[in-house]
């Protein structure tokens, strides 16, 4: 995924879940949480596993040990309110309403772009078509001469190179 931001509430700090879960974890809690909103970001399914390999890798990208992200994360679902589980994964419901208003942007983005790449498209044929002598497909200054053996191109090319030029040779 491209570099990508979520929108941060200026309040975001006195959210009541959020006051719970700094109450608990102070501010290493806070920024837990912020890199778990990272890592879900970052998931193509925005959900993140419960499993002992996905909290393993969690507990890394937040730096605690194993056993006390096991907790914060169960903290942040149960206690807090932050995020939302089916027993196996977990996800932020808010991240998942901003990363469908960025799908449907991008959607929007390439389909634009598609449309202004045909319609530019379309009106250099037109163009072409209405003033053919512009056209440089109908210019005979920027063909490729064409040799029959590789000798005669050789010597046509030696003729225009810039050693013979310098020389006077031209």
């Amino acid at each position: 995924m491209s570099k990508f931001w979520t929108p941060h509430d200026f309040d975001a700090a006195i959210d009541p879940g959020i006051c719970k879960l700094r109450g608990k974890y102070r501010m290493e809690g806070y920024g837990a949480y912020w890199i778990m909103i990272e890592q879900l970001g970052m998931e193509s399914t925005h959900r993140l596993g419960l499993d002992k390999d996905s909290v393993a890798g969690l507990a890394v990208a937040m730096q605690m040990p194993e056993e006390q992200a096991r907790f914060l994360i169960t903290f942040c679902i149960d206690k807090c309110n932050l995020f939302e589980t089916d027993g196996k994964h977990f996800w932020s419901e808010r991240l998942l309403r901003e990363m469908d208003k960025y799908d449907e942007i991008s959607r929007k983005k390439a389909e634009a772009g598609r449309k202004g790449g045909l319609a530019k498209a379309s009106n250099a044929k037109e163009s072409a078509k209405q003033n053919p002598s512009k056209c440089l497909a109908n210019t005979t200054q920027h063909t490729t001469p064409q040799h029959k053996t590789k000798q005669e191109t050789k010597e046509a090319y030696a003729k225009e190179s810039l050693p013979s030029i310098l020389r006077g040779n031209a």
